[in-house]
């Protein structure tokens, strides 16, 4: 069975053998073009050729844990770029099921040539080289970045709804502040005209308070004179007449 790697707009496949030489693994780089319409057989018209990287590995070299000398290397995402520090011989059942699981869309082959102008751009180390890749080697990456695109623009989405809702709610707080002080300052004013309604009446209720006292003290003065004068008639009129000289 071949090796293959997939994703939405590349396809790369490892053979096991060569179709000329019947030995070793060739890495062949298929595009996808155009879906296949209904009247063109099956494999017709959505997978073209594109090119042959030209790279010839015997099946006992290749690995997933490369090394510095090796023709070809591995671009992959940071998902699965634990599953490429370990040769597959070491590999357990689960880590192959999860290899199988997602190196379709994680993951394609690149040709390594050591080269000391510029750095190796990979998961697994900083040695001097380059690639030799064609413009579409990091469409897993681009999906993958695509998706992160689309995650956070919801995300954003989700907080400019939530960031709506809070304005709303504290546009309706603020009204409803606006109306409690409205509230308040007509109730303080209330109040003021309420104080100054207790305070005249305490005065008024004083100065009643001053009159009923002269009040009382002329009623007083008035029965002590009427007193006096009833004492006065009456002893004029029970008084004893004087007796006839003898």
């Amino acid at each position: 069975m071949p090796w293959t790697v997939r994703n939405p707009h590349i396809r790369k496949e490892i053979s096991s053998t060569d179709r000329k030489t019947q030995t070793g693994v060739v890495f062949h780089e298929w595009q996808i073009v155009r879906p296949r319409t209904k009247s063109e057989p099956s494999g017709i018209g959505n997978v073209e050729k594109n090119s042959r990287l030209g790279i010839t590995v015997e099946p006992s070299q290749v690995r997933l844990k490369t090394n510095d000398d090796d023709p070809y290397t591995w671009e992959k995402t940071e998902a699965i770029s634990h599953l490429f520090t370990q040769n597959l011989s070491e590999f357990s059942i689960k880590s192959l099921q999860k290899l199988c699981e997602c190196i379709e869309d994680n993951c394609v082959a690149a040709t390594w040539k050591p080269s000391s102008k510029a750095p190796r751009t990979t998961l697994r180390g900083n040695v001097q080289g380059h690639f030799v890749k064609s413009d579409v080697s990091f469409t897993a990456r681009i999906t993958e970045l695509e998706k992160t695109e689309e995650s956070l623009a919801r995300e954003l989405n989700e907080w400019k709804a939530q960031a709506s809702i809070e304005s709303e709610g504290r546009q309706k707080a603020e009204e409803e502040a606006a109306r409690m002080e409205i509230a308040l300052r007509e109730a303080r004013e209330d109040g003021g005209k309420l104080e100054g309604y207790i305070q005249k009446w305490k005065a008024e209720a004083k100065i009643s308070s001053d009159n009923a006292a002269k009040s009382r003290e002329v009623i007083d003065a008035i029965l002590a004179l009427l007193k006096e004068f009833g004492s006065n008639i009456q002893e004029e009129s029970f008084g004893l007449k004087p007796s006839p000289q003898t």
